[in-house]
């Protein structure tokens, strides 16, 4: 929890905004590993293979927060 006293709609706005950025980075990772598969750039892929799981991550720890705070 939080030492700072913030309106929960406060939150809850930039939480949303939080997951809508995280699924916009989510796909553009997604559309450039499409292009690295194309181009047999497999550092690349497993790079971004990476990055999309970590941001999945994310989305679930950010979606977990808005229903505790919903």
């Amino acid at each position: 929890m939080s030492d700072f006293e913030v309106p929960t709609e406060y939150k809850l706005n930039t939480l949303n905004q939080r997951l809508e950025a995280l699924n916009v980075e989510g796909w553009h990772n997604e559309e450039a590993k499409l292009v690295a598969l194309s181009i047999g750039n497999t550092d690349e892929v497993e790079r971004l293979t990476a990055n999309i799981e970590i941001i999945k991550t994310a989305i679930a720890d950010v979606k977990s927060r808005i229903a505790e705070l919903g």
